[in-house]
């Protein structure tokens, strides 16, 4: 994948295996062997926003890192968030930096 958000959890305190989309986002084609869950087909070149729920996609576990990745170009990560709940997300939004 051409962008790629990865996490790491307590689960044996390790990134996770490349073979199973677990943990991880991407976009753009996989120009690697990492499996992940597929947020877009063509990365975006505009600004965007992306708003993931973790535990629905993952289920429960204990977020120890998050390494956002860029291949093959540049990437601009302008804001990760992460919040209990999606009414927190317009809470957060609306403050100033």
């Amino acid at each position: 994948m051409k962008r790629m958000l990865n996490t790491r959890s307590e689960r044996g305190r390790k990134w996770p295996p490349p073979d199973k989309p677990l943990l991880r986002y991407g976009s753009g084609q996989n120009t690697t062997g990492w499996q992940a869950r597929r947020l877009a087909k063509k990365v975006p070149r505009d600004c965007t926003s992306i708003t993931v729920d973790l535990w629905q996609d993952f289920g429960d576990f204990t977020l120890t890192g998050i390494a956002p990745t860029a291949l093959g170009g540049p990437a601009f990560f302008d804001r990760l968030q992460l919040l209990r709940t999606s009414e927190g997300e317009t809470a957060a939004t609306s403050r100033s930096p």
